[in-house]
């Protein structure tokens, strides 16, 4: 396999929903900046914005174009880590968000979740804040790879719920750390990488997805084989299930036919 160069396809959908008027979901898949395939390696991003009318999509699609910029802006060497400079990148994206919304009292408030996979090298790293996701889809089964920075999972961890409790949709979904909440976000990055092997999968997701459709009906879904008709299918599904928020689905998935 050639150095920087994870031999991945990627795939992407996006639905507005079966009830919101605009789309407050922002990603990116690609194509890579010029040069940067094998230093910077392949990025992935899914963003859900927040806040009203249309400040929601202003926050995600600046916390997109953010990291882009200062990610690939940067020289980074074969041997360096990744994953600092695209925290770094998480960090000024959330100073973006902020400055945005002090200059304009329109977007006053405004915030994002964000989630990053970043393939290099036959390795990846994850960066998150929010409660978007990333998935790896291995022989058949699904992990759940990020942790959801809501209240919900919170109250979990702390023994205060079962897993299986039943919440209200307003509960469910109040967040505990997004972008554009304080001067310096908490995030959840990898402190080491962690292997791709052959046959892997990744599937990254907004909340308009996983939040209607189970660990079973995904995994089926990942199961086709053409990618790009795998991410319209888990766009679809949930559109069926009703689709309250928008729905967006990246995937990435091992190329068989890239020389290694």
């Amino acid at each position: 396999m050639t150095a920087g160069v994870t031999p991945m396809r990627v795939f992407a959908a996006s639905d507005v929903g079966r009830v919101r008027t605009e789309n407050q979901d922002s990603y990116f898949v690609g194509p890579i900046p010029e040069g940067r395939e094998k230093s910077h390696g392949q990025l992935l991003l899914v963003a859900d914005g927040m806040g009203g009318h249309a400040s929601g999509e202003v926050a995600s699609k600046l916390a997109v174009e953010t990291i882009l910029k200062v990610f690939y802006g940067e020289p980074l060497g074969l041997g360096a880590d990744p994953s600092l400079l695209l925290r770094r990148a998480f960090q000024a994206a959330n100073l973006a968000i902020l400055e945005a919304g002090r200059r304009d009292q329109r977007h006053f408030g405004m915030g994002t979740t964000c989630t990053a996979l970043l393939l290099r090298g036959g390795l990846a790293w994850t960066c998150h804040v929010g409660d978007t996701r990333v998935y790896r889809y291995r022989d058949g089964a699904l992990e759940q790879l990020t942790r959801d920075h809501t209240l919900l999972q919170q109250m979990i961890e702390g023994g205060q719920l079962q897993p299986d409790e039943i919440l209200r949709r307003s509960i469910k979904h109040i967040l505990v750390r997004a972008m554009g909440s304080e001067e310096r976000v908490r995030l959840d990055a990898s402190q080491e990488p962690f292997l791709v092997n052959a046959g892997d999968a990744f599937l990254l997701s907004s909340d308009g997805l996983h939040d209607l459709l189970g660990a079973e009906e995904i995994s089926e879904l990942l199961a086709a084989p053409d990618g790009q008709r795998a991410v319209e299918a888990l766009t679809e599904a949930a559109g069926v299930a009703g689709a309250p928020d928008n729905v967006t689905a990246l995937l990435a998935r091992w190329d068989d036919s890239a020389e290694v």
